[in-house]
Order: structure tokens, then C-alpha cells, then sequence
């Protein structure tokens, strides 16, 4: 989400039939985790999964993604939303103050990156 709580509609919800949405955890959850999930009409899904090859993330790991976002991925990403805010407030004011103006920051509606 935008820090700004806006966000643009994702290219997946502007058309569902021709478009493969494909996502990971890493940012929300845990890098380390390498968990990912497509969405896409069955038909599509289907020959996919007949092309995967490698043995993917284990059960385990699926299951544990599955089971805390399930009832915790709004309260999850709202706090990391928040955290991120913040630190982006910190950076702004340290690149301001340390660098005055010799830097010029563009401030992001939405992102870990400044």
C-alpha cells in the first residue's frame, strides 16, 4: 500500500482473464522465505503447473504462510506500512540535515527506497 493509503489498481484487477498476477512474500513476510504465489484463470494455472520443474518451496513453509496470513495480513502489513513510514520520516530528515541543500529527495507514495 501507498504510504499516502492510496494505490494504484494492479494490472491483474484491470483484466483477470489475459492477465497472470504472480507475488512473493519476501517483502511482506520474510526474505529468507522464498515462498510465491500466481493467480490466474485454472486453465492457465493448470499448464503451468505441468511445466514447473524444480521442487519449489517446501510444504512446511507453504502451509506456514497460508495459516498466518490467513488471519493476520491486514494487522501484518499495516504495521510494516507503518514501520516503513517511519523509517522513511528518519531517512528524509537525516538526508536534510546531513546534506541540506546539496541533495534533492524524491519522496515515494509508496516504497522502501528513497
Amino acid at each position: 500500500m501507498g504510504h499516502t493509503g492510496e494505490m494504484p489498481p494492479a494490472l491483474y484487477a484491470l483484466d483477470p482473464a489475459q492477465v497472470i498476477h504472480i507475488g512473493s512474500f519476501s517483502k511482506t513476510l520474510s526474505p529468507a522465505l522464498r515462498s510465491a504465489y500466481a493467480v490466474a484463470p485454472w486453465e492457465t494455472l493448470s499448464r503451468l503447473v505441468a511445466l514447473k520443474a524444480d521442487g519449489g518451496t517446501g510444504a512446511v513453509e507453504q502451509m506456514l504462510v497460508a495459516q498466518y496470513f490467513s488471519s493476520h495480513f491486514d494487522s501484518h502489513v499495516a504495521a510494516l506500512s507503518s514501520l516503513l513510514e517511519e523509517k522513511l520520516r528518519v531517512m528524509l530528515e537525516a538526508v536534510a540535515r546531513e546534506l541540506g541543500a546539496a541533495a534533492e529527495c524524491f519522496v515515494p507514495k509508496g516504497s522502501i527506497f528513497l
